[in-house]
C-alpha cells in the first residue's frame, strides 16, 4: 500500500497484513509501480490473454502485429503445447474511463470472443481449438518502452524495477541486477539506458 520512508531514506513498507521495516525495498509493481513510486513514471495498460488446450507442434514464432483497430501479439508455443494469444481487444470503453480501469481483471464475452478471433486470422489451422483459461491485467510501459532498473532518484533504499511490457523472459537477469545493486550498490551489466534518471 506505501513505502515507508523519512527524509528520503527508506525505512519499510506498509501492506494490508501490517508494516514490515526493511533498509532496501524494491519495487517490481510493473503496471502498479507509480501507485508506489510516483518519481518514476510507468503507464499501466491493460491487456487480455489466453491460453489453448495442448495442440501438435506447430512452427509459430512470437509476433505483434496490427489487428482490427487493436494490435495481438502471440509467443511460441509452450512445450506443453499450450499456445498463448492476446492483445488489448475491443474494451467496454464506457468501463475504462479513469486510469485505475486498466487494473480491471473482469473479462467481458465480447473482448473473450475477439481476442479468440486473433487465433481465428493468425493461425487457421487451429481454429477448432478449446480455449482452456482467459484473463486480463494491467502491464507497465514507460515513455521509451525501457524498462527502468536501479536506484530510485532521491530515496536511499528504494529500486525500482518496473516498465516490462514483457517482463517474464527477463525475470531472471533483472533479478540479479537487482540482487547486485542490493549487495554490492553496483553490477556489472551496462544499465545506462536503464537508468530511471534518464527521463
Amino acid at each position: 500500500e506505501e513505502i515507508l520512508e523519512d527524509s528520503g531514506v527508506v525505512k519499510g513498507v506498509r501492506t494490508p497484513f501490517g508494516i514490515t521495516r526493511a533498509r532496501w525495498v524494491v519495487n517490481a509493481a510493473n503496471g502498479w509501480a507509480s501507485k508506489l513510486t510516483p518519481e518514476v513514471a510507468i503507464t499501466p495498460v491493460r491487456q487480455l490473454a489466453m491460453a489453448t488446450e495442448r495442440v501438435p507442434g506447430l512452427k509459430c514464432c512470437p509476433f505483434e502485429i496490427p489487428a482490427p483497430g487493436y494490435y495481438a501479439w502471440g509467443t511460441t508455443q509452450a512445450k506443453s503445447g499450450n499456445i498463448v494469444v492476446g492483445g488489448p481487444g475491443p474494451l467496454e470503453r464506457e468501463r475504462f474511463k479513469e486510469m485505475d480501469d486498466h487494473f480491471d481483471e473482469r473479462v467481458s464475452l465480447s473482448e473473450a470472443r475477439e481476442c479468440a478471433n486473433y487465433l481465428k486470422v493468425l493461425m487457421p489451422k487451429v481454429r477448432q481449438v478449446n480455449i482452456i483459461r482467459i484473463w486480463a491485467g494491467a502491464m507497465g510501459f514507460t515513455q521509451d518502452g525501457i524498462p527502468n532498473i536501479g536506484f530510485v532518484p532521491g530515496k536511499k533504499g528504494l529500486i525500482i524495477a518496473a516498465g516490462f511490457a514483457a517482463g517474464m523472459s527477463q525475470g531472471v537477469v533483472v533479478g540479479r541486477i537487482v540482487a547486485d545493486l542490493i549487495a554490492e550498490g553496483d553490477t556489472p551489466f551496462p544499465m545506462e539506458v536503464y537508468d530511471p534518471k534518464r527521463f
